[in-house]
């Protein structure tokens, strides 16, 4: 099913404003005769794949590019902000419309025009649209299949839910009655994803081949949290923490790794406002020398009754962590054995497997070039990759779920290019096509925001929503294949040109004083000096044409000078031979 039309009729800075999001159909909604018009473009011919739509929605910021992404993710969830007063949807499933109401309220009524065939949705479904979101302005992703109403973040590295922490008072101290979503992070999806076809992410870059990983405890991360937190601080007889780390690689491994342990227990599991008793009564014991795992564990002792863990933070867990894991550096610790990419990612640890869920990062590698890693990659690489990992796990689940509606999916992008060198940017549609032709038979609709031309110029004008205040504007535009420089021009509204300002500012600096203006530059060689390193060939040619122009000016005028005083001087001389 097609998204065709959203009417809104206000939601923050869109007010009474339609946008057509097909290419096949035009729709416009008059609200003072509470009409509807829906015409079809007879000669639209698709470039797309049968079953994939592609949108993309383009302006400058503050034009309406994420209102209307917000829009549609409350739309799907039905999680309406208090400004959202009335909106509806307009769908085709190929042979009639579908219209849905933006909201749980009254009925839909408005007049149908061109003897369109139509239906109208159950005003009590719970939910709209079935959507998928991804943003990396917020790092998040509304995920629906399975794990509907459901908040999913995304770091490079990593996803996970949002934690729920139940706060239960307890007689001396507040406890947290936690329970982790058992959800897939980006981790066990790559490797679910390459246990199936190693070579899945080869159509990317044909090196991305991963048959084995390591999975690695960043413990450093726990710095970050006790930085300023002056228990914590009094606990290991410091004002301050220098550095990214909280102890000195000089330290006994053994030591080094309990330690650190004890100070993830205790960030896991307690609040600033009661973890100064419990440090008091464990630091003696945290700062005996020669510490070990006896002492460690007379520590967990003292924890015990206030988080229940006693179960798993056992000597048998501890020690199994330390004859499987080593230390690297930077109070990074890594496996000691690769594990072959379709191992079990989950431990029978359960110690370990509360580690894996929380300061986890896991490297992959490639059998037949030992330099080739995933950490090997630069962060732009692994954000892409990122992309399609969450991308085609979710094709896959849209592909397998049965209870999902066959033809009412959306995957909506927000700003998807954003941290993206151009080279990457420039492959993203053709990725996005690929992958979800490959990896599912149901009908996708993709709807991208951006500001990016090399994004723009592989979809054509009738599949774009220019934006402008708020508003759908049709500039007069073909974007498919255009040059880059007429898309920043006109597909991005910079009206100013394409010159940085700093530049532009320099420049009008010399074209001032080459024009005899009021200017900074006060000579020549100056001016030269800018005009040598100006970038643009055309200005650079102009503006030296211009100062040439003005040396050749004062040269003329020097030689008519000294014409004049040659002149003078020869009057001067007959004056006073007849004198």
């Amino acid at each position: 099913m097609e998204l065709v039309y959203l009417w809104v009729e206000e939601y923050k800075n869109i007010k009474n404003q339609g946008f057509n999001f097909s290419p096949r159909f035009t729709c416009k909604y008059d609200k003072d005769k509470n009409e509807l018009t829906i015409e079809e473009k007879k000669d639209y011919v698709s470039i797309f794949p049968d079953n994939i739509n592609m949108t993309a929605i383009v302006g400058e910021n503050g034009s309406g590019k994420s209102s209307i992404s917000g829009l549609l993710v409350e739309y799907s969830y039905q999680e309406f902000s208090s400004n959202n007063k009335k909106g509806f949807l307009v769908f085709f499933d190929g042979e009639k419309f579908l219209f849905k109401q933006g909201f749980t309220g009254k009925t839909l009524d408005f007049n149908i025009q061109n003897n369109t065939a139509y239906t109208y949705e159950n005003q009590n479904k719970p939910r709209s649209i079935d959507t998928i979101y991804f943003s990396n302005d917020v790092a998040s992703i509304f995920n629906n299949p399975d794990y509907a109403f459901r908040l999913q973040r995304y770091s490079h590295l990593d996803a996970y839910y949002e934690e729920k922490k139940t706060l239960m008072p307890s007689n001396k101290y507040i406890t947290s009655n936690e329970k982790k979503e058992k959800l897939e992070t980006f981790n066990k999806r790559l490797q679910s994803l390459l246990s199936e076809d190693e070579k899945i992410l080869s159509f990317i870059q044909n090196k991305l081949v991963f048959n084995s990983y390591k999975r690695e405890l960043h413990f450093y991360e726990i710095g970050a949290y006790i930085t300023g937190n002056k228990d914590f601080l009094q606990l290991l007889n410091l004002d301050k923490l220098s550095g990214n780390t909280v102890f000195k690689d000089s330290m006994d491994l053994e030591e080094h790794f309990l330690k650190l342990l004890i100070l993830f227990r205790l960030r896991e599991h307690f609040w600033d406002n009661e973890v100064g008793a419990v440090i008091n009564s464990i630091k003696d014991e945290f700062n005996t020398k020669n510490f070990e795992l006896s002492n460690c564990m007379k520590i967990f002792e003292v924890i015990n009754p206030y988080d229940k863990k006693n179960h798993v933070y056992t000597k048998k867990n501890i020690q199994d962590i330390l004859d499987k894991f080593e230390y690297l550096k930077n109070e990074i610790w890594v496996e000691k054995k690769t594990n072959t990419i379709s191992s079990i990612f989950k431990t029978s640890n359960e110690l370990l497997n509360i580690l894996l869920e929380n300061i986890n990062r896991t490297n992959y590698f490639n059998s037949k070039d030992s330099t080739y890693t995933y950490f090997s990659l630069s962060s732009g690489e692994r954000e892409y990759i990122s992309i399609f990992v969450a991308f085609i796990h979710h094709l896959k689940r849209v592909n397998k779920n049965l209870s999902v509606s066959e033809n009412e999916f959306i995957f909506l992008f927000d700003e998807i290019d954003l941290g993206l060198h151009p080279n990457w940017q420039k492959n993203l549609i053709k990725d996005l096509i690929y992958f979800a032709k490959k990896n599912t038979n149901k009908k996708v609709q993709i709807i991208v925001t951006s500001h990016s031309p090399f994004i723009l110029s592989d979809i054509p004008k009738e599949n774009v929503i220019f934006l402008e205040n708020g508003k759908q504007v049709y500039p007069n535009i073909e974007t498919f294949g255009a040059n880059i420089h007429t898309l920043l021009s006109h597909g991005f509204f910079m009206k100013d040109g394409l010159m940085g300002e700093f530049a532009k500012s320099k420049i009008n600096e010399v074209i001032d004083y080459l024009n005899g203006k009021n200017s900074p530059i006060t000579d020549d060689d100056e001016a030269q000096r800018y005009i040598r390193i100006i970038g643009e060939p055309i200005v650079k040619k102009q503006l030296q044409r211009m100062l040439d122009s003005k040396k050749l000016d004062k040269m003329k005028e020097i030689d008519a000078l000294k014409n004049q005083i040659e002149s003078l001087q020869s009057r001067l001389e007959n004056l006073e031979k007849k004198s």
